[in-house]
């Protein structure tokens, strides 16, 4: 008994085994240095107390089997968000949201920002430019039977319902894979939602990598490398198909079936045109990135949130909105704005604003494209500022104008009088 009770310290001094680290968002405390300072103002106690609690040895274990036991005792996940539904099904509480129509924010707010969109996709076909719109599918909507049905009660209008219907009245370029995966659901050669995860399975995603390259192919009148495969392997989730249940962080594996996973293959590059494409889009675009969808594009970069862009963030992390907006339209042929269900009502974050006042309100104003730059920059780092934003709501309700609005005022403002 006391040899088991000495062991986690034996692993915090001499690590003398591996312990798979915890997934998710984990951060832990850093060991803290002795001062006098600190010690005789006890923040070095405190300190040092929090590193220890989080860093003993074997304390991930412990982690895992206290989630593990919640799991089989409760049916209860110890991870922010997800949602255990029938037959262990995993789920995001954001995607159940988006379903219902919780998160809908509204036609008017949609009519705004669809039309925006379609002034851009038709300023940008104007350069020679193509913009598309995609869709894409949800878990939630992919497999409601297996949500608890306590969360399914007051289903309502949703972001995806006005977001297509506006897409097909506006004629905006538009992929709906949220529609195509639900008419294909039970008729695919292998399954295109993992149970295990939130996002389309790697087979899933591996077919709408298909679809969209034909699909700009089709708009640009051009013929770019296919992706194909000739093998297929089986084997227990990997790639992110079974990301819910990773972030659960549990002791043992939830059984599960077997996946697809096709050995991907391009085309040769010779003869065929490869478009320069940029993609904003949340994380349902890691599917088609990490496939190296890029291998069918000139220049392939990926805007994550519009917060973070690749490949640039692989070595050092690197904000869009830092660049300058203008070069980076006039360096790309494709343009995907892209979100699933979980996070339609932020779709663009901001950067279909970006490139509206950019596109239409320098073309119909005294100043030129670079101005407009330094103001969009400008209503980036207002936006990101909450006291700051907070005073510019206040201001736009004084003057009866909207908060999109007086933030334009003021960033004009500011550059015509730094």
């Amino acid at each position: 008994m006391f040899v088991i009770l000495l062991l986690p310290y034996l692993q915090t001094v001499l690590h003398f085994t591996e312990v798979k680290p915890l997934q998710g968002a984990v951060v832990l405390s850093e060991d803290t240095v002795f001062t006098f300072k600190e010690w005789f103002s006890g923040h070095y106690q405190e300190k040092k107390e929090k590193y220890l609690n989080e860093n003993f040895g074997f304390r991930n274990i412990f982690v895992r089997l206290n989630n593990q036991l919640a799991f089989w005792m409760f049916n209860k996940p110890k991870a922010n968000g997800i949602v255990i539904g029938k037959e262990n099904y995993l789920y995001e509480m954001s995607y159940i949201d988006g379903y219902t129509g919780r998160t809908f924010i509204g036609e008017k707010a949609w009519r705004e920002r669809m039309e925006k969109i379609k002034y851009i996709q038709d300023a940008l076909q104007e350069m020679g430019k193509t913009l598309i719109l995609i869709l894409a599918p949800g878990k939630a909507s992919f497999y409601p039977e297996y949500i608890p049905p306590k969360l399914l009660k007051g289903k309502d209008t949703t972001n995806y319902e006005c977001a297509i219907k506006l897409a097909k009245e506006m004629n905006i370029n538009c992929i709906d894979f949220n529609d195509y995966f639900n008419k294909k659901k039970g008729k695919t050669e292998y399954p295109l939602y993992p149970r295990l995860g939130v996002h389309w399975s790697y087979y899933g995603y591996t077919i709408a990598s298909d679809s969209i390259i034909k699909y700009i192919e089709k708009k640009r009148n051009i013929r770019m490398p296919h992706l194909y495969w000739k093998e297929v392997e089986f084997d227990y989730p990997r790639e992110k198909d079974d990301d819910a249940a990773e972030a659960m962080n549990l002791l043992f594996e939830i059984p599960t079936e077997k996946l697809a996973y096709p050995k991907v293959l391009f085309e040769s590059d010779s003869n065929k045109t490869k478009p320069n494409v940029l993609a904003v889009s949340d994380s349902y675009y890691w599917g088609p990135y990490s496939l190296s969808i890029s291998n069918a594009f000139g220049l392939s970069h990926f805007w994550f949130y519009y917060r973070e862009a690749y490949p640039e963030s692989y070595t050092t992390k690197t904000d869009p909105t830092t660049f300058n907006l203008k070069d980076e339209i006039d360096k790309h042929d494709v343009f995907i704005l892209m979100a699933t269900e979980a996070t339609l009502d932020k779709l663009g974050w901001n950067f279909i604003e970006n490139v509206y006042d950019l596109l239409k309100i320098s073309k119909n104003n005294q100043y030129d494209m670079s101005f407009w730059d330094k103001v969009i920059k400008i209503k980036d780092k207002m936006r990101s500022d909450q006291k700051w934003k907070d005073y510019l709501i206040q201001k736009a309700k004084e003057k009866n104008i909207s908060l999109d609005s007086m933030m334009t005022i003021d960033a004009i403002w500011m550059i015509q009088n730094q």
